[in-house]
């Protein structure tokens, strides 16, 4: 069984296939071998095997090394340009920038081929550390975006949204290093979604919810942090 998230099998309910950890062998898959990167290009729906090559080549670390997150932000790229009427072409991929900008760089190519309504959505929710239906449309409404079921499907299909398994069913997170070259790039909206959220989740701890305040005290230190240091010390 391959996952993105571990196992927890041994907090299952019993009726549901309880199985201790003392019978799991979990194993960390670090980077891809060529033969799985090409494999899953395929499977994602990259027609074409010379953009398929191509994509390898882009996302490798060392030889043989294809690193996951790299490969899954080429296959966005390319599907989304196709689905727009826009198809790239290999070429377009063959000038490999340093491994340190390479991320930067695929993240920008992302968010220039996403339409405009879906580029301020992934802004807006890389300040979240996890979200959900509910914070997708508090987030859209606050900033006007246009928000709908058909959007939000959308958006969580995409190869960086991950499953936030942790925070319980429904919940999503965008991958972290996304998310870091975000809000490091000092995106306007990041800031404006973190008022948003400090704001919305300052109104849920009113119910004495100890984990809407921690979230709250989080969106006000990405704001101010001397001012959310000084409340996470009261």
């Amino acid at each position: 069984v391959a996952g993105r998230e571990r196992p927890r099998w041994a907090k299952a309910p019993k009726t549901k296939g309880q199985i201790a950890d003392r019978f799991l062998d979990p194993v960390v898959v670090g980077h891809l071998r060529t033969r799985d990167a090409l494999s899953y290009l395929e499977r994602a729906g990259v027609a074409d095997a010379e953009m398929r090559q191509c994509l390898v080549t882009y996302a490798q670390v060392e030889p043989s090394q294809v690193h996951p997150f790299y490969l899954g932000l080429c296959a966005d790229i390319v599907l989304t340009a196709a689905e727009r009427g826009t198809p790239l072409t290999p070429q377009q991929f063959h000038e490999v920038p340093d491994a340190a900008d390479r991320a930067d760089e695929l993240a920008q190519r992302l968010l220039r081929y996403v339409d405009e309504n879906a580029k301020y959505a992934i802004w807006a929710l890389s300040a979240c550390r996890a979200f959900n239906r509910e914070i997708y449309f508090e987030l859209g409404q606050a900033l006007r975006l246009r928000s709908t079921e058909a959007d939000f499907s959308t958006l969580i299909r995409f190869s960086f949204v991950w499953h936030a398994g942790r925070y319980g069913q429904g919940w999503y997170r965008i991958h972290d290093l996304l998310r870091r070259l975000l809000r490091e790039r000092g995106d306007e909206e990041v800031s404006k979604a973190d008022r948003i959220l400090e704001g919305y989740y300052r109104e849920l701890s009113k119910a004495d919810d100890p984990s809407a305040l921690a979230e709250a005290i989080y969106h006000a230190n990405q704001q101010e942090a001397k001012r959310g240091i000084k409340e996470w010390a009261s």
